[in-house]
């Protein structure tokens, strides 16, 4: 291991404003388009849907209120093909099984195997997954999975109780002497106010406030935790995926995939918790006041 280790730089491509905009305007072009374009498809999908779900208008020929009971023929033969489907894929723990090309990977495959079936059906719901699957493969005929690989975090608050300051002692020596004893061997930096403090811990800094009630004082222990950390199958919904007509996957083109898409636009519904995260960790390019515009977005 060098002393001074050479590592890889992230760099993100540098667009001005103009070039922005001339981006964002060929995406609504290009979605423009091909919703222009499955209309068509999207009329048939809704009449498909209603007579799986067995929806009537009511009838009243050859008499007013006649009746217009639904064949569920289409939907048995549906759930039929779907539970074919799902319990196909769990009926057996992990479902996939990797096979190592190199002898000396050879022991590598069981570790592999639980570690994608620990990822897909304990830190995620994956048999749900899995039915929301089969019912988009029967129904729509097509499916399609969106993995990215997510690492959200959450600010947890930690809530500690001591007793009170003593009168003949400055608050800031016992703030002190309460840090230094229940957080022995952390750097502590003081700030500005004396109620407030950071610690430099291993794995992140922690904010530390104290606050004084009438039988006591409080310690506030505010702290970046990692709740997820790992691949994550999100099944899109049919009108979420668009792409040109005629496309056969999704992949890119190439002599080898004559069929693939030109372009692929995954439509989403990021909250605003979501989008103010997400701009505060310059993930999105947000000015002020279109975040302030966010508030009276009507709900």
């Amino acid at each position: 291991m060098p002393d001074s280790p050479r590592e890889r730089k992230r760099r993100s491509p540098r667009i001005d404003k103009e070039e922005k905009a001339k981006l964002v305007e060929r995406v609504l072009r290009f979605y423009e388009h091909d919703m222009a374009a499955r209309n068509d498809d999207i009329e048939d999908r809704v009449q498909r849907i209603a007579k799986f779900r067995m929806w009537t208008e009511g009838k009243n020929f050859p008499w007013e209120d006649s009746s217009d009971v639904a064949v569920p023929d289409m939907m048995t033969h549906s759930l039929r093909v779907q539970d074919t489907l799902v319990n196909a894929a769990t009926s057996a723990r992990p479902p996939v099984f990797p096979k190592a090309l190199q002898k000396a990977d050879k022991e590598k495959q069981d570790v592999v195997a639980n570690l994608t079936d620990f990822q897909f059906f304990i830190e995620q719901p994956g048999e749900d997954i899995i039915g929301e699957m089969a019912d988009a493969f029967v129904n729509d005929g097509v499916v399609t999975v969106f993995t990215p690989w997510i690492r959200e975090t959450r600010e947890i608050v930690d809530r500690r109780r001591f007793p009170p300051i003593p009168d003949d002692q400055r608050p800031e020596d016992y703030l002190s002497a309460t840090l230094l004893k229940t957080f022995p061997g952390v750097g502590i930096e003081i700030t500005e106010n004396i109620w407030e403090y950071r610690l430099q811990e291993e794995d992140g800094t922690s904010f530390v406030s104290f606050y004084t009630t009438d039988d006591g004082l409080e310690m506030d222990i505010r702290k970046e935790h990692v709740v997820y950390d790992g691949p994550r199958a999100l099944v899109k919904e049919y009108e979420d995926v668009v792409y040109p007509p005629r496309a056969k996957n999704l992949q890119m083109p190439s002599p080898s995939n004559p069929g693939g898409a030109l372009h692929v636009i995954l439509v989403d519904y990021p909250t605003t918790d979501e989008i103010r995260r997400l701009a505060k960790s310059k993930f999105y390019t947000v000015s002020k006041e279109d975040l302030d515009g966010l508030d009276q977005i009507p709900k």
